[in-house]
């Protein structure tokens, strides 16, 4: 109102105002009018008003133009604040950037709450705008400084991580000319340790992909890697790093950066806003350029922070550190009837234990399978989160099927129109039911749905049979039961036979994916040889799963399913065809084709709700498979228990039909039970039990038949009884021990560069009493010989007598095979419960018991240079130790006598024979624990 009035009062005081040097200039007119007495022109009364007008204008605009410029101020004013930013950190130190230039807020608080008291009391700040922290280096700390930000009510945190930091001052200046999936070393330049973090370049940044390491591990673990980044202070620190850069200079490229900028957290706040100081513009700040280098070198948000998820008695870990934040992590956990889930935290590599982070309880003594969704965010600190999928909860049971139940009128009707739409189908017919409930009916090119969720398989089949009578139906499918095992399958089958339905055909799901994943693919495998098809889901690498398929006349085999990658290549190294899925990531696809040189990468498509289609059209379509078919096969396995023992027959290798029998040896059980039991070993289902009225010692025949219909048929009968056996003093059992080409993937065991003739089979007899034993006249046993004996000379190692010595009679009962792809073979009488293969590789330490089989296997990946295998190789007459394998983490040399030394990490030096011996003595004590007669 006020400024109103100040634009519109001159026009109502016009008569008022008077211009004081026009008045003047008049009344002087009228004095000297009165003496001259001569005419002057005085101006009129219309003439004063308009330039007292004119004069109002100017004021009203000059008053407009203030008001519009103190608005325009304001509006700016409160755009700049907007854009001013907090930073937090290192230490209890926090400062605010304002048009890109910071301010120190408090530096050296008391605690964490003296900080955010001084940034609260700051006008440019409030809860509202963004805060960058520079993480401490506990995750305690971490969590406890977020945690009492996001309590002062500021929500847009983003965490700065010390190792991102560290990593890009140290890249600063520096020019590597590389494209993505390269990797680089870079030496931390605040440790003493000569620690080394190992980044690959990933869309023209840098991520981090281990860090901490000593030079040695990642010369093994990342044998291609030229390049190194060095901080040239680090030069200069001491003469041991000195010596440091000469040694490792002589196989590596050593870059030297150049950064010496202090302030690394206010360059990254910077570079996250896109902003610069307005008077590095002004002056000769080099800050713009500094800035120019940053974004060059800049390295991806890093986690770092390792979980371990304990139930019961159990505890597993899930490593954040693989992907960049923020991102979504989702795990699965059958975590039986335990009634407590605890999450523990910390960081990678952290000296301190670890934190608990979340404890999740539960009710109740039910079976549980959980899922565990972890969010890691911009703070770079996870979310957690638990849900319950699975449990055995019968008032839930029992509430959905009354659901289930007064939604069957209303589907009723709805299934009346679809039956009158399909009884017009006269052309050839497939039908696919569907876990029991869901029924389509494939007519060329056309799919329609019969019936969704029906209440049982009878509804199901009644309206199949309502739409498609028998004799118009080629084949019927059934599908799905993932959760089941043969009970809803069966049932389903059976009303569809009795329904008339003849050509009736199962098929597993994972047939299906695999059709979908291989089908279109020209891959030119020769018969009998294998392929990797990966897991479709994007795990870290270390829980990375493939199927092996084999090529056979009409299609592929699987002969192995959910296999980590490292024990499928040892089972399968020749395998040259390899199928993953095009959506998985770089990193993940380096990490393949550096375990698989030289195989060939296939993609697949991920698989989507109508991943079934490409299977079901090409049969409908009676289309030809140019061979890329997936054979029928049967994804379970049969176990057969008796007593407290049990043997298993495996199925899911076989080629549908098949019948396959087994005598097996069931002392004096009372009753024989045969059992189902998924591969992922979670779903069981009783098939038969044979019970017997007499107490004998007895031996049974199991016999299997499984067909199309993937329903297990099993007969069990008696074969024989026997009388306890009667032990012999002059004839205990014996172990044989041979090193054949039966079974392995490939009968060379030199270098690939020479040819050989194939090695005499050499065996080895243990008694188990007395020790005595004899040695067989070969040329290669008595060599053998002398090198064991040498050994013991040597190293002081007591070898067994049974590795020195050799008797070929009386027969074995057990015999241990090695094969070339590092397993060894057993075959035992029916006393022997254990498994049929155990793993060919030992581990060395200095002042250790030597680790074999499972053990060293698993140590092989962080504990190359301790990890020995490719045994029959080594002990070979004509292997060459100048040309070892180049995948051995350990080298072969020869020693003055000529003979082969294995050269290992620590200082371990040893001979094959020793190795041998090793695994021989590890296997025969693993077959003494499941074995009831004597070895």
């Amino acid at each position: 109102m006020f400024a109103l009035k100040i634009a519109i009062g001159p026009f109502f005081k016009v008569k008022k105002l008077r211009n004081p040097k026009l008045h003047s200039t008049f009344e002087q007119g009228r004095s000297s009018t009165t003496r001259l007495r001569t005419p002057v022109s005085t101006p009129s009364t219309f003439e004063r008003v308009v330039k007292e007008v004119e004069a109002s204008k100017i004021a009203v605009v000059d008053f407009i133009m203030r008001v519009f410029f103190n608005c325009v101020f304001v509006i700016a004013w409160r755009y700049i604040v907007q854009m001013a930013y907090a930073l937090v950190g290192p230490g209890n130190d926090a400062s605010v950037a304002l048009l890109s230039t910071f301010h120190n807020v408090v530096q050296n608080a008391p605690t964490i709450d003296g900080v955010i008291d001084k940034l609260l009391e700051n006008k440019l700040i409030t809860s509202g705008r963004s805060v960058f922290v520079h993480l401490p280096p506990s995750l305690e700390d971490r969590l406890s400084f977020v945690h009492a930000l996001q309590k002062a009510g500021f929500t847009n945190i983003e965490g700065i991580s010390p190792i991102s930091l560290n990593v890009t001052s140290t890249l600063m200046g520096v020019h590597l000319s590389m494209g993505d999936g390269k990797e680089v070393f870079v030496l931390r330049t605040d440790d003493s340790c000569f620690k080394i973090d190992v980044i690959l370049r990933c869309d023209n940044r840098w991520k981090i992909v281990e860090e901490g390491l000593e030079f040695n591990q990642v010369k093994v673990r990342y044998p291609l890697v030229r390049d190194l980044v060095v901080s040239r202070r680090f030069r200069t620190k001491s003469a041991v790093h000195e010596a440091f850069l000469e040694t490792v200079s002589g196989n590596i490229n050593v870059h030297f950066s150049h950064n010496d900028y202090p302030d690394m957290a206010k360059l990254y706040v910077l570079n996250q806003t896109n902003g610069t100081p307005m008077n590095a513009f002004l002056s000769s700040d080099p800050l713009p350029l500094i800035l120019s280098s940053f974004k060059a070198s800049e390295v991806l948000p890093y986690c770092g922070i390792v979980l371990t998820v304990k139930f019961g008695e159990e505890s597993r870990p899930l490593s954040l550190t693989h992907r960049v934040p923020p991102f979504t992590l989702t795990d699965s956990f059958d975590i039986g009837t335990a009634k407590t889930v605890e999450i523990h935290g910390n960081l990678y590599k952290a000296n301190k234990p670890a934190i608990l982070l979340k404890t999740f309880t539960f009710e109740g003594d039910v079976h549980r399978t959980v899922v565990l969704t972890v969010d890691v965010d911009k703070t770079l600190l996870p979310q957690i989160k638990l849900t319950t999928v699975d449990t055995d909860v019968v008032a839930k049971e029992a509430e959905n099927r009354r659901v289930e139940k007064e939604e069957k009128q209303r589907e009723a009707a709805s299934l009346a129109n679809l039956f009158d739409k399909l009884k017009s189908l006269s052309q050839r017919k497939i039908a696919v039911i569907e876990d029991g409930n869901h029924v389509c009916l494939y007519s060329g090119t056309k799919m329609e749905v019969v019936i969704d969720e029906a209440d049982s398989p009878n509804l199901a089949v009644a309206a199949l049979l309502e739409v498609a009578p028998p004799e118009s139906v080629a084949c019927v499918y059934v599908t799905g039961f993932k959760d089941d095992l043969f009970s809803n399958r069966e049932s389903t089958v059976k009303e569809l036979q009795a329904a008339g339905y003849t050509n009736i055909e199962s098929v597993e799901e994972l047939r299906m994916d695999l059709f979908s994943n291989v089908s279109n693919l020209t891959l030119n495998c020769a018969i009998g040889e294998p392929v990797f098809v990966g897991s479709p889901f994007h795990f870290p690498l270390d829980e990375f799963r493939v199927t092996v398929l084999l090529k056979r006349d009409k299609g592929y085999q699987v002969v192995n399913t959910d296999l980590d990658l490292p024990i499928a290549i040892s089972h399968y190294p020749s395998v040259r065809n390899v199928v993953i899925s095009k959506e998985t990531p770089d990193s993940e696809r380096a990490e393949i084709v550096k375990l698989l040189p030289g195989r060939k990468l296939h993609n697949y498509r991920d698989i989507d709700f109508n991943y079934s289609e490409d299977f079901l059209q090409k049969r409908i379509n009676e289309d030809a498979f140019n061979g890329n078919d997936i054979l029928p096969f049967c994804y379970c396995d049969v176990v057969i228990g008796f007593g407290d023992n049990s043997k298993v027959i495996h199925l899911a290798d076989k080629t549908l039909p098949f019948t396959t029998e087994k005598e097996v040896d069931v002392g004096d059980a009372s009753e024989v039970t045969v059992t189902a039991t998924s591969r992922v070993g979670r779903i069981y289902r009783r098939l038969k039990t044979l019970k017997f009225k007499n107490k004998a010692l007895r031996k049974v025949y199991v016999t299997v038949h499984v067909d199309k219909l993937l329903l297990p048929k099993v007969t069990i009968r008696t074969a024989s009884t026997y009388k306890p056996p009667q032990l012999e003093s002059d004839s205990p059992p014996k172990t044989v021990l041979t090193s054949t080409p039966a079974n392995c993937a490939s009968t060379d065991l030199t270098s690939s560069s020479s040819k050989r003739l194939p090695q005499p089979e050499a065996k080895i007899t243990v008694t188990a009493k007395d020790g005595t034993v004899e040695e067989s006249a070969t040329a290669t046993d008595k060599s053998a010989s002398r090198d064991a004996a040498d050994v013991t000379d040597r190293l002081g190692t007591n070898l067994q007598k049974e590795l020195l010595e050799l008797n070929l009679d009386p027969p074995p009962t057990t015999i241990l095979t090695f094969t070339s792809d590092n397993r060894v073979l057993i075959e035992a009488d029916e006393t022997y419960t254990g498994d049929t293969e155990v793993l060919a590789y030992v581990r060395l330490q200095s002042g250790k018991v030597p680790k074999v089989g499972r053990q060293a296997f698993d140590a092989l990946k962080k504990h190359p240079c301790s990890v020995f295998y490719d045994i029959p190789r080594l002990l070979a007459t004509d292997f060459d130790p100048d040309r070892p394998d180049p995948s051995w983490g350990f080298k072969t040399t020869r020693d003055a006598d000529g003979k082969v030394l294995v050269h290992g990490g620590d200082g371990i030096t040893t001979f094959p024979i020793v190795l041998f011996g090793s695994v021989v003595m590890g296997t025969l004590k693993y077959i003494k624990q499941h074995l009831k007669s004597e070895v």
